[in-house]
């Protein structure tokens, strides 16, 4: 945009705009939460850093992630944490009692159960991690903390619902966006609501570095003076020059 030439004029305070916006982004760095929060959605996973991201960049963040899921994981409880919270025989391993049940669908019930029971026995929570990554991407789930729900069985995923309930709620709004969504109302109000997306977004520009002062209406009218000097000063040669050739 800055290099665009209805923009100008203004390509000094777009370029201190891009230079703020990869300052603050190269700071999430700083931060797992990012990471983790984008890795903790199953449409995504980890599949834009390894695209978009420097080796470099995916490897640390994934040691980070993978550290983070091993702490949780000993928070509750290590390796014996799914073996202890399993269902017991005389609950809801226990052969249906519904009116409509026969003893015979109830006696296939048991026997499914228990096996459900083995499998899960057998489970590694240290492969937990393993087996989401591995898992293809899904398509199109829009609300993440409810596919977390459905997903935070001892058979699935528990460490890692547990995570995503502790990382999903943080906040992803900043008030400076908070602030240009503000701006924009502002501009665009009942009476304007007719303005075109290029004048809008010219004139949030406009206002944001006045605001943010890259821009100034004092250096601006000295600006428009001495061009003028200049625009003067040339046509006075130029009218010179012509009277000498006459």
């Amino acid at each position: 945009m800055a290099k665009l030439p209805k923009f100008s004029t203004i390509s000094a305070a777009i370029q201190a705009g891009i230079n703020n916006i990869e300052k603050w982004y190269e700071k999430t760095g700083d931060s797992g939460a990012y990471f983790i929060c984008l890795a903790l959605n199953p449409n995504f996973k980890t599949a834009y850093t390894e695209a978009a991201w420097t080796p470099r960049e995916h490897k640390a963040s994934m040691h980070a992630f993978r550290e983070m899921y091993h702490q949780s994981l000993t928070m509750l409880g290590s390796a014996t944490s799914a073996s202890d919270s399993l269902p017991t025989c005389d609950s809801e391993l226990a052969p249906s009692k519904s009116s409509t049940s026969t003893y015979g669908t109830a006696w296939m019930e048991n026997i499914i159960k228990n096996c459900r029971l083995k499998d899960l026995t057998d489970l590694d929570p240290h492969t937990e991690l393993e087996a989401y990554l591995a898992a293809p991407l899904t398509n199109g789930i829009a609300d993440i903390v409810a596919w977390w729900g459905l997903n935070s069985g001892p058979a699935q995923y528990p460490t890692l619902a547990c995570m995503a309930r502790n990382y999903l709620a943080i906040q992803g709004s900043a008030v400076t966006a908070e602030r240009a969504f503000s701006s924009g109302a502002l501009t665009n109000t009942r009476r304007r609501n007719r303005i075109s997306p290029d004048l809008f977004s010219a004139l949030q520009l406009l206002k944001g570095g006045y605001c943010n002062g890259y821009l100034s209406a004092q250096v601006q009218c000295e600006m428009c003076e001495a061009e003028e000097a200049h625009l003067g000063s040339f046509l006075d040669d130029l009218l010179g020059n012509a009277d000498e050739n006459k």
